[in-house]
């Protein structure tokens, strides 16, 4: 009995090891990117600039998360001249460009290219065309730094399991971000792969499990007969 409780203490502990919970810090802090960097800050002329005012701290790694406009209401008040939203506006009777609406000409800005009645200059490199969706890409990063934000909320270091939610995170972050908070996580063994790492650690763990308690079994059953 003395060698079977060992034995059962012995695949507890492995069992332990076998799911190691790293602990680490991840939160949004308000501090803007390295203004010296291209992807920083930029301006888009009359519309207005643009920056990065909000980045995920991971591990005492800064990571950038999208630049928004530095004033979004008159970024809004500017591009509702644009003759490009105005064609929008007209051919599908939208109401004026809002803060409310904007998804809805965001949508059909492309649509928009496939119309044969669709004015000549209506076009991909076209300024004011560019002009538009350009501001459509920065406009909707609000939305985006949001999502990054409820998914950190989400995510609790202290659990068994948060591999899903860092595989999320991963995928809502800019480009260069979410590759560098990938390469931090790989080195320092965490798993943020749901459809890969983790199938196979389950099905390691579950194989591990068996043999052991094929072995717990065959050491009780022996002991049963050499006490007799």
């Amino acid at each position: 009995m003395r060698v079977f409780r060992f034995l059962s203490l012995f695949v507890i502990l492995m069992l332990l090891i076998a799911s190691p919970v790293y602990a680490f810090e991840l939160s949004i802090v308000k501090q803007a990117f390295d203004g010296s960097d291209i992807r920083a800050v930029a301006s888009m002329g009359d519309i207005g600039s643009f920056s990065v005012k909000e980045s995920l701290s991971f591990d005492k790694a800064i990571l950038p998360l999208y630049p928004t406009f530095d004033s979004p209401e008159l970024a809004l008040e500017y591009i509702k001249g644009n003759k490009a939203v105005k064609v929008i506006q007209t051919t599908f009777r939208l109401a004026e460009l809002s803060s409310v609406n904007w998804k809805d000409y965001a949508s059909r800005m492309l649509t928009v290219l496939d119309f044969s009645d669709k004015p000549e200059w209506y076009r991909e490199g076209n300024e004011s065309f560019e002009q538009m969706r350009s501001f459509f890409d920065i406009y909707e990063n609000e939305e985006k730094n949001t999502e990054v934000e409820k998914i950190v909320k989400k995510i609790d270091s202290s659990s068994l399991d948060y591999t899903e939610e860092l595989e999320e995170l991963i995928f809502a972050m800019p480009y260069h971000s979410a590759r560098e908070l990938k390469t931090k996580l790989d080195s320092m063994g965490i798993k943020h792969e749901t459809a890969n790492n983790l199938s196979l650690n389950i099905i390691a763990e579950i194989v591990f499990g068996t043999i052991v308690c094929i072995m717990l079994c065959w050491i009780s059953s022996n002991t049963r007969k050499w006490n007799h």
